[in-house]
């Protein structure tokens, strides 16, 4: 419908009509409607202070949609400042959202959902007073604000149950986890093949190196492209593009093996390219989550997806072995590894509009883009340090298990990895039944018990009992990388997911490089011992700074009662 299809309409009543037409589209609203839909509190309350009768219920209606602590709009008031009637307009709206079936979600809460879930917002969002008076009404028990605001928002729905329910992002999932299964394989190829080349460990240590440096410098001036681009088509083409490269690479030194022998000369471009490639994939698929479950699913939807990936990646390297004792040819694993993105490309068809296609989101402007959504800076802050605190344990842990078992150094080494990757996987469980992931208190709980055990670590006398205390400390990882990588979700919308997510990654990388080195020079110059002791305290550092944020109201996020006007 074009504007002139309406005649005599004064601005206002268009904007009005702009406004229903957003409300029944199905698909994912512009920027620009998005801007406009952030309009109407202001246009209804210019249209109903014309008429003296309903002069006094303007104020209530601009400021329906403010924040208790500050974070709302269009002024961004706080706390007694916003107007009684807006404080109750506000829960009355936020209920009906939640409750209600709409064009763009078909499902809805129970009212005893809706309830917790605007109680769990309650100083935050809501005024105390009105949540108090909502859960009356509903003869829910009254608590105390302490309370309140740890009531859990609802109950979560369980990964088996989310997979049943939501078959897109089972698709996705599958995708993903293809994807992760394909990974090890080309990174112990190239391994093996610059190690045989070289015979040297800092030529294996470049490697990572030039596989994070692909990762920053994308992140740094192509983070908008999860944004610009359609997802769908993005991540099906650039899945493709891994293929053709590996299947490339592998099917030639298979026909020709003395091409492998040359391709140590380009092994490093290729893994540069290979990386930079997932450094765009890797926030495009999470930037899409989003857009294939409901805003209260996001937290088990992201540790299904790290749970899924340790799992494949584990499997990636044990296949990795197999290949390698079966064909005694390392070029089958750049072919089966180009396969499974293969594979990974052509489940993503078929999942619909997973957002993107910003026009606006500039190729250039994703460091801008992330600095502008205010709400997501602490988050990616703390998503650095933690990064830096967690990635220097990389060369310490192999340092460890030759120090305390010197006859048997590498299988120490790799039953430590095998306890990791277990607690990895727990945690990714564990973290999927909490509630309100995309919290700090979710973020301090998963660093404080990586912080406390590794200071264990570093004290205990017994390997077996370091073994045992890696296990629990690995727990808190994933607690850690998905409440923090869930909040960031919360934090944004589909115009601007793409590049934050990116700068996240890009930003973890530069922090894992510093973060590596330092953990190196410390278990060579003081021991292993030494470097689980520094980042235990850091970690632990970490999580008081992010608990002190939760308590003081830090809660950013977009909520069922978000999704609409």
């Amino acid at each position: 419908m074009r504007a002139t299809d309406i005649p005599n309409h004064t601005p206002n009543v268009w904007r009005i009509w702009q406004h229903r037409l957003q409300m029944n589209k199905a698909g994912e609203l512009t920027e620009d409607e998005w801007e406009e839909m952030r309009r109407h509190p202001n246009v209804g309350a210019d249209m109903i202070a014309k008429h003296s009768a309903l002069a006094s219920v303007a104020p209530m209606v601009r400021s329906h949609h403010e924040r208790w602590n500050g974070s709302g709009y269009p002024a961004g008031l706080t706390g007694e400042s916003i107007p009684l009637g807006a404080r109750i307009l506000a829960v009355a709206d936020s209920f009906d959202t939640i409750i209600s079936p709409r064009i763009y979600r078909l499902s809805a809460m129970t009212h005893e959902e809706a309830v917790d879930d605007i109680t769990a917002r309650s100083g935050t969002w809501y005024d105390p007073v009105v949540v108090k008076a909502l859960r009356q009404l509903y003869h829910a028990p009254v608590l105390l604000q302490e309370e309140a605001e740890a009531a859990p928002a609802f109950r979560q729905r369980g990964a088996m149950k989310l997979l049943w329910t939501r078959p897109r992002f089972a698709r996705l999932l599958l995708g993903t986890t293809v994807s992760s299964l394909g990974d090890p394989l080309t990174t112990v190829a190239a391994l093996i093949l610059v190690y045989q080349a070289s015979h040297d460990a800092r030529a294996v240590a470049g490697t990572y190196i030039v596989k994070a440096l692909a990762t920053i410098l994308i992140g740094g001036i192509a983070g908008s492209l999860p944004d610009r681009v359609p997802r769908l088509r993005l991540i099906f083409l650039l899945e493709l593009a891994r293929a053709a490269i590996l299947l490339a690479g592998g099917i030639l030194t298979i026909a020709v093996p003395a091409v492998l022998q040359m391709w140590i000369w380009w092994i490093l471009p290729a893994l540069f390219l290979l990386a930079a490639i997932n450094a765009v994939v890797q926030p495009a698929r999470q930037a899409a989550i989003p857009e294939l479950v409901e805003p209260r699913e996001l937290g088990p939807a992201n540790a299904s997806l790290t749970a899924a990936g340790m799992i494949a990646s584990a499997a990636g390297y044990a296949l990795a072995g197999v290949l390698i004792w079966l064909t005694t040819q390392i070029s089958w694993l750049f072919v089966v590894d180009g396969v499974t993105f293969a594979l990974a490309g052509l489940l993503i068809l078929g999942l619909g509009d997973l957002g993107g296609g910003v026009r606006k989101a500039g190729l250039l402007s994703g460091v801008a883009r992330t600095w502008a959504v205010n709400r997501a800076r602490v988050h990616l802050v703390i998503a650095a340090f933690g990064a830096f605190f967690l990635t220097m344990s990389f060369p310490t842990l192999i340092a460890l298990a030759f120090k305390r078992v010197p006859d048997n150094g590498a299988q120490a080494y790799t039953l430590l990895e095998v306890m990791l990757a277990s607690g990895i996987v727990a945690g990714s469980i564990l973290v999927g039944r909490m509630r309100n992931v995309g919290t700090m208190r979710t973020v301090a709980q998963g660093l404080a018990i990586t912080g406390i055990v590794s200071i264990g670590v570093a004290l205990s006398p017994w390997f077996w009992l370091i073994a045992v205390l890696l296990l629990i400390a690995s727990l808190g990882n994933p607690i850690y990388q998905v409440g923090n990588v869930t909040a960031l979700m919360e934090a944004t919308d589909s115009s601007n997911r793409g590049a934050v997510l990116s700068s996240r990654f890009a930003l973890t990388q530069l922090a894992m490089v510093i973060g590596t080195s330092t953990g190196g020079f410390i278990s060579a110059v003081v021991g292993p011992e030494a470097t689980y002791a520094t980042l235990g305290v850091g970690l632990l550092g970490l999580a008081a700074v992010a608990g002190v944020l939760q308590r003081g109201g830090e809660r950013p996020g977009v909520s069922e009662a978000e999704a609409a006007p």
